[in-house]
């Protein structure tokens, strides 16, 4: 049984005035008219104010309590408590006045429970009652309650009491009933960034970093427990595909945290380098220069690295210069006879461009290729490399000279001739005569001792391991002069 502690003080005093024997007993503070109200199954503490008295006799409704003669007496059943004091004499003190314990009906306040999250104000803290008899209503209590909680809005997230007090009333024992206020956890979103790169062997060590999406109150990371680290299939791969990157390491006291990946995507890296080697178009003579334009192009959507491109010339062209280049520097290897351009990175959808100047040794078809390459793998090797096919006209031998002294047009001039000084000439006349005969002409034949007329020739040119034959005519004037 629960015990009320209320003490209530009765007035006593004694009759026996020869001993001068006084004994108080009185309730503080006591409801009017003396009467207290206790919940079913409780006590309440009656106390006798009289310290002198040789023992008590306590009374319900007018009868004597057995063995009730203490001081103190714990009142248990409705009903009108007295007591009388006796001193040592037995002179008994006058009757207390009446101190009515009734069992009063119990109202209910209950607290209803509260949940908010953190960083958010309270709700209205709100109650009900249950317990009020004959039409009673909470305007009937005599002090309206008051309720409180703990918690604020800087609370931590956890439970917070929700207490009430305060009220009262003469008709009803109160019984309160608390409740708690729950602060729950914000929700955090901590999301890993995307990342890219390319396949190259190395075992990819994460991350890309995180962006969070839900601090309150104005915090920041600093509210944070741990070391931000990344877990998943992304860490240590290689191989091109695509994997998760996914957060983790933290814990936060007033958040929630949810982890959401990012993708690492690998790739192959490929680019497509193409070369276009292009010679001039007009006409070109053994002995004349010409130019190459060579076109580097980086057709892809990523830089190419380590560009490089090659061009070997074939034995039909002599190299003159390299006349220029947009990017990068172009050398030329005398012992190999190949240009070697080094671009190093080419932007995407980059091109450049170098002109070769070369000069034809040969008559006929002349044929050069340039290849490009870079450090990454080409998705179209066929445009690597490119070929130009260059007809080369022969050695052009004039059909006419005036060896006449006049300075002009003395001799039988082949133009660049001197090219080729592995050559052999024969003049013959009409008849098929030999009339002059010479290996390693030097265009200083004059016709000494021959009429003016037509004669025939026949020119035998090697170069490159390959003879070339040149037939026909020349006529010689003296009496007349070209113009």
């Amino acid at each position: 049984m629960r015990q009320r502690y209320l003490i209530l003080l009765i007035n006593l005093l004694l009759f026996c005035t020869m001993a001068g024997f006084t004994a108080k007993l009185h309730a503080a503070p006591p409801p009017p008219p003396n009467t207290v109200m206790i919940r079913p199954g409780d006590s309440i503490a009656l106390h006798a104010s009289t310290n002198a008295a040789a023992f008590y006799q306590w009374f319900k409704d007018g009868l004597a309590i057995t063995n009730a003669n203490t001081k103190d007496y714990f009142a248990k059943q409705p009903g009108s408590y007295t007591v009388i004091a006796y001193n040592k004499d037995d002179c008994p003190s006058a009757i207390s006045e009446p101190i009515v314990v009734v069992i009063g009906p119990n109202l209910y306040i209950t607290a209803d429970n509260k949940t908010r999250p953190y960083a958010s104000p309270n709700p209205a803290l709100t109650f009900s009652y249950s317990g009020f008899l004959n039409g009673d209503t909470p305007a009937s209590l005599t002090t309206q309650p008051v309720i409180k909680t703990t918690g604020t809005i800087t609370s931590n997230a956890g439970t917070y009491p929700i207490a009430l007090s305060g009220a009262s009333s003469p008709k009803y024992v109160i019984i309160y009933r608390d409740a708690t206020l729950t602060v729950t956890k914000v929700p955090l979103i901590i999301k890993a960034n995307n990342d890219a790169k390319f396949k190259d062997g190395k075992p990819y060590v994460p991350g890309n970093g995180v962006v969070y999406t839900g601090f309150v109150n104005g915090e920041s990371t600093s509210v944070l427990k741990g070391n931000l680290g990344y877990t998943g299939p992304a860490t240590g791969a290689v191989n091109a595909g695509q994997y998760s990157i996914i957060p983790t390491g933290f814990t936060a006291d007033n958040y929630q945290i949810t982890y959401l990946p990012g993708i690492l995507t690998i790739t192959d890296k490929t680019v497509d380098m193409s070369v276009l080697k292009v010679s001039e178009t007009r006409s070109v003579r053994v002995g004349e220069t010409f130019n190459y334009t060579l076109t580097v192009e980086n057709k892809s959507t990523i830089a190419a690295t380590q560009v490089q491109l090659k061009d070997a010339l074939p034995p039909e062209l002599d190299f003159v210069t390299i006349a220029s280049t947009t990017s990068g520097s172009a050398v030329y290897d005398n012992n190999s006879r190949t240009i070697t351009w080094t671009l190093g990175n080419v932007a995407p959808k980059g091109k450049a461009i170098l002109t070769l100047q070369v000069k034809a040794n040969t008559h006929g078809t002349v044929v050069n290729s340039a290849t490009v390459t870079s450090a990454e793998d080409d998705s179209n090797t066929a445009n690597n490399k490119s070929t130009d096919a260059k007809e080369i006209d022969g050695i052009y031998i004039p059909n006419v000279f005036t060896p006449n002294n006049d300075g002009k047009n003395d001799t039988f001039v082949i133009p660049n001739l001197n090219f080729f000084p592995d050559n052999e000439i024969t003049i013959f006349n009409r008849w098929g005569n030999v009339v002059y005969q010479k290996k390693g002409y030097q265009s200083d034949w004059t016709a000494p001792g021959l009429n003016e007329g037509t004669y025939f020739y026949i020119l035998k040119v090697n170069s490159n391991n390959k003879s070339d034959i040149y037939k026909g005519y020349v006529t010689v004037l003296r009496s007349s002069v070209m113009k």
